[in-house]
């Protein structure tokens, strides 16, 4: 057996990136399968001097016995001379994702605040958790995506995020835990086959391999011929949006001169390098039938969880569900020693970021303003006289003229000195409030949510 511990410890070395001086996170549940990894590299340090080696552990709080979890991994990271840092998360969406996926995703959130920029965060999964992934997207219908699995390596936060064991077998790794004298801890609910992939661990799997031992393998080499498959689907994706994509929309008379099955493949591509999840196959259809035909003037929407896609001007826009969010306040006030100090003040998270910023000939004319000042949002019947402008407009007609996009205006900041409206975001400025040449004046700044979530070149 020290033979099988010195080949799962090469293994590891061997899928280790060759870092002039690497820096490893490992994220350590106290189970059997994060306790031999970190044993593992703990034991590579003299092979690797100049490794940083550490280990977070993430307390979920769903289990009576979790505060007992990170006591033993504090206690094997002594053991082993390894940094711990534990981390307490709240698990607030399990209704909307599901306590698994819910968990999973508090956890990941938590390490991506920890990882440093210089970091590879180092995760367990192994051959066998290949496998599961692999059956739950089959039982899903996923496509080459989902049936890709878990990569070996992939970006993650500030730095990277690394699977060596996935090709490692789990009675590889327990053979190590007993061999090294490895403790770990089981969670209970691994043994729940309420949960799916506990169902495939405890009922699917074993009958699979009764008939076809080898099956582990075969389907972790399948699961890489379908994420070669998906990084050809990737670049072609990437070569049709060239030009018709600019960050978070493109244009649909464009999209629509592709073959069907390109199309499709480029709007699953953009909607995940916005980072959003691709929605289900019913909501992809109704993007189809009720956005790219929908007619010119229409505006439709198809919201799934997490984003939606929207027609506005011959473009189809994707984004995150916060860009469509509603002011939580009718009004803010704004103090000009809070307004005017050079830094942003956050107003909603559906608003984003107001303040001013003081000029000379531009902006508002500051003698003329009645602080503290009211910031509204739009009721309907507001009217201004934009600067420069001989007469009065209606903030409806001035929003379609400039072609403000339809969820941005129920958060576009309208700034009220007294009852006067002064200026509308950063857009508009009340002609009669305006500063003369040569006059110090405020000029409104506004970082909306949309661009806050969206960072690119875009006008209102």
């Amino acid at each position: 057996m020290v033979v099988a511990l010195t080949e799962l410890q090469q293994s590891v070395r061997e899928r280790l990136p060759d870092y002039a001086n690497p820096c490893f996170c490992v994220a350590l549940s106290g189970g059997l399968d994060s306790s031999v990894l970190l044993h593992a590299l703990a034991a590579l340090r003299p092979q690797i001097p100049d490794m940083k080696l550490r280990a977070v552990h993430v307390d979920h709080g769903l289990q009576a016995a979790s505060t007992d979890w990170a006591q033993h991994c504090q206690a094997v990271c002594k053991n082993l001379s390894v940094e711990l840092t534990v981390l307490s998360v709240d698990v607030t969406d399990a209704k909307l994702f599901g306590p698994e996926a819910a968990a999973r995703n508090a956890r990941y959130a938590a390490l991506a605040r920890v990882l440093l920029p210089e970091e590879t965060l180092l995760l367990a999964q192994h051959q066998d958790d290949q496998a599961e992934t692999y059956w739950l997207q089959l039982m899903r219908g996923g496509g080459v995506h989902g049936l890709s699995g878990m990569p070996a390596t992939a970006p993650f936060a500030a730095g990277k995020v690394l699977r060596p064991l996935l090709d490692s077998r789990r009675i590889d790794l327990q053979a190590y835990a007993e061999t090294a004298c490895i403790q770990w801890v089981e969670d209970p609910t691994n043994a729940d086959s309420e949960f799916d992939r506990n169902f495939v661990r405890h009922h699917l799997l074993p009958v699979v391999k009764q008939r076809w031992p080898e099956a582990a393998p075969a389907i972790a080499r399948s699961a890489r011929y379908a994420a070669e498959a998906a990084e050809l689907t990737e670049a072609l994706a990437a070569i049709d949006a060239t030009g018709i994509w600019d960050g978070c929309s493109l244009g649909i008379p464009e999209l629509l001169r592709l073959p069907e099955l390109r199309q499709r493949n480029l709007l699953r591509y953009l909607i995940r390098s916005a980072g959003l999840p691709v929605p289900s196959e019913v909501r992809l259809q109704e993007i189809w039938s009720s956005l790219l035909f929908a007619a010119a003037d229409a505006q439709p929407r198809v919201r799934w969880r997490g984003g939606f896609a929207a027609r506005y001007r011959d473009r189809l826009f994707v984004l995150p569900t916060a860009a469509d969010s509603n002011p939580n306040t009718a009004a803010f006030v704004l103090e000009r020693n809070a307004a005017v100090n050079g830094k942003l003040l956050a107003v909603d998270e559906a608003v984003g970021l107001i303040g001013f910023r003081e000029t000379v000939g531009q902006g508002l004319d500051p003698r003329l303003l009645q602080w503290p000042l009211q910031l509204r949002f739009r009721e309907g019947g507001e009217r201004l006289r934009p600067q420069g402008a001989a007469n009065t407009r209606s903030l409806k007609n001035l929003l379609q003229e400039r072609g403000v996009l339809p969820w941005r205006r129920n958060t576009l900041p309208l700034f009220y000195s007294g009852d006067e409206l002064v200026a509308i975001g950063d857009i508009w400025l009340a002609h009669e409030y305006c500063v003369a040449v040569g006059e110090p004046g405020l000029l409104p700044v506004w970082k909306s949510a949309f661009q806050l979530c969206h960072p690119i070149r875009e006008s209102h």
